[in-house]
């Protein structure tokens, strides 16, 4: 008697037959998992299995990067009128006269 025939259920009281999506072969149903890659498989856990790839997964969500509590533009120029200083009214002391 071939031993290779027959499932070993030598501690299970109850045992459902499946058959790995890859290889194909008999496995006890409990014995078989979902693949992580394609979850509609289910392949056996010890040879069957793959990795997880993570470029299958969903891409990130993109972040909020907008800047909080901005304030109004406020323009750098002098528009009051001429920028240059008489010679004597310099407000920079270390300035050339």
């Amino acid at each position: 008697m071939n031993r290779n025939l027959y499932l070993n259920t030598f501690s299970d009281t109850c045992v459902a037959v499946a058959v790995c999506d890859r290889c194909k072969m008999k496995r006890p149903s409990t014995f078989l998992v979902h693949d992580p890659n394609m979850p509609g498989l289910l392949v056996c856990l010890d040879t069957c299995v793959d990795v997880l790839d993570p470029w299958r997964m969903a891409p990130r969500t993109t972040e909020d990067i907008t800047v909080k509590n901005i304030r109004p533009e406020v323009p750098i120029t002098n528009t009051g009128g001429d920028a240059s200083y008489p010679s004597g009214n310099n407000p920079n002391p270390y300035a050339g006269s």
